[in-house]
């Protein structure tokens, strides 16, 4: 008699039946992937504050080296943070006068809406005893941003602003390029006290 009651039931109340598959069932499989789909589209990286900007995939101006020498973590107020890089920019041999105006930094996350530049532009190629690549990098990379999603990175992208001259004119074009740089991360992490 109870298995007949609860026939009753789903077959007096089909419409609440359906509903129920829907919510519980239907609706899930549709908004669970559209959640997801919609993280990815809409953590895209912001190149140093500009949209319009876009990565350059290659170039055949400079060659690029860069190490991460030393990582400062945050402290508990998640202030502090900094990625510390050596680097050397070297023009490639052209006939053409190539001068670099100013060189910028940016760490990004990728899966989190997380991009840091550079503290200060640099003018010079080369890492000096004082001049070194700083990044203000305070972002907790053990979060969890959906289920089964963490963040990726954080991926170092260098804006080089210079200027060329053409051989034998005195014609000058400037340029910026954006890359995305691979580099050397034997470091030395420091934990604040």
């Amino acid at each position: 008699m109870n298995k007949h009651n609860q026939k009753n039931f789903f077959q007096k109340h089909r419409l609440l039946t359906f509903t129920l598959i829907l919510f519980f069932v239907l609706l899930p499989l549709l908004v669970i992937p559209a959640v997801y789909a919609a993280n990815a589209l809409t953590n895209q990286t912001v190149l140093f504050e500009d949209k319009s900007l876009k990565v350059t995939a290659k170039q055949e101006v400079f060659d690029l080296e860069f190490q991460l020498q030393e990582i400062i973590e945050p402290d508990e107020k998640n202030e502090g943070g900094k990625y510390i890089f050596s680097y050397e920019i070297t023009p490639k041999e052209t006939v053409n006068t190539i001068k670099v105006n100013k060189i910028n930094g940016q760490l990004s996350i990728r899966n989190d809406s997380y991009n840091s530049k550079a503290e200060k532009e640099l003018t010079i190629l080369k890492t000096t005893p004082t001049t070194r690549l700083v990044i203000p990098f305070n972002y907790n990379l053990d979060k969890t941003i959906l289920p089964f999603v963490k963040p990726d990175g954080p991926y170092l992208y260098i804006k080089i602003d210079y200027t060329e001259t053409v051989a034998g004119l005195s014609q000058s074009t400037n340029h910026t390029l954006i890359l995305k740089v691979t580099y050397d991360d034997s470091l030395t992490i420091v934990r604040p006290q």
